[in-house]
């Protein structure tokens, strides 16, 4: 009787999950319904007090950290003093700094060379897939020339790639991070996915690290693009480049560079205004440096320099 009793339980509940939303914006219409029900049953990720899931907003580096070592490890949630840890941008207190020191302590996740973490900024792809990597403990080797390329190879191998993720710089919507969770912990592999491959676009517009550039440098020709947020001119070049990125030289690697942080790259290109492009060649040498929003003019540049 009470083998009936437990099967017929599971059967509630397999049938009650097929039909039932926990949250208020989210219903089987949605690509990645399956994998949210699976988060919130599997208590690693949370709705809002509304009682929604806000599916297609995306997630910033604090909260994707929180959702990974919650997926991946047990830790002391209280544990939120900073202590001695060297991130200086974290405050006292908040309820992101256990996660993301014990994070840092397993090699999941690690700051910015200027020893900030940036917790509100959002997350993209490249960044997310080496966290969820190290998270999960999957075997890789290291790539010294694209660093995210081993990530992403290994999200591609599990096929937890969700088809809605563009390319490598996509900001990581909550969906989509609920989706390559579903597929890795509950072995999905009957979904379509993208490869490494199908995100790779002929030329490319990536987030400036400092692990990125100088795994480029004197290997790829690249262009740093310098831009600044506050600045409408950069805004409009960064549009231009989304939406025309085909339309340069297939080689062609933008770094977006932080004109407000990157001082010793500033000083050491002699970068003095926003919306200045620093050229190099495949060997590391620097081919143009433009202060320009000619973009045809940039890209005249960018053909010579792979001459």
């Amino acid at each position: 009787m009470k083998k009936f009793q437990v099967l017929a339980s599971i059967i509630l509940f397999t049938l009650v999950t097929s039909t039932v939303f926990a949250f208020t914006d989210v219903d089987s219409s949605h690509i990645n319904s399956d994998a949210i029900n699976y988060v919130e049953v599997e208590g690693i990720v949370n709705g809002y007090p509304d009682g929604s899931y806000q599916p297609d907003s995306t997630i910033n580096r604090a909260e994707f950290t929180k959702i990974i070592v919650e997926a991946t490890m047990n830790i002391d949630t209280t544990a939120n003093n900073i202590g001695n840890l060297y991130i200086t941008d974290l405050l006292e207190g908040a309820w992101y700094v256990s996660y993301i020191k014990a994070a840092i302590d397993k090699g999941i996740a690690k700051g910015h060379p200027d020893k900030t973490f940036r917790p509100a900024d959002k997350i993209n792809f490249a960044e997310a897939s080496k966290i969820i990597v190290k998270g999960f403990e999957y075997e890789v080797e290291e790539n010294l020339e694209i660093w995210y390329k081993p990530y992403v190879e290994k999200l591609a191998e599990k096929n937890a790639i969700p088809t809605s993720i563009t390319d490598f710089n996509s900001k990581i919507t909550r969906g989509e991070m609920a989706e390559i969770i579903y597929r890795l912990l509950a072995e999905v592999t009957d979904k379509e996915y993208l490869t490494y491959a199908d995100l790779a676009k002929e030329a490319q517009y990536l987030e400036y690290t400092d692990e990125l550039y100088n795994s480029l440098l004197g290997s790829k020709p690249f262009v740093l693009y310098f831009h600044a947020n506050w600045c409408p001119l950069c805004q409009q070049i960064e549009l231009y480049l989304e939406e025309n990125l085909d339309t340069f030289p297939s080689e062609t690697i933008f770094l977006k560079t932080n004109y407000d942080t990157t001082t010793a790259l500033k000083q050491e290109y002699g970068v003095t205004i926003q919306y200045t492009f620093v050229i190099f060649d495949k060997e590391g040498n620097v081919t143009q440096n433009l202060t320009t929003n000619n973009m045809a003019y940039v890209r005249l540049a960018i053909e010579e320099s792979l001459l």
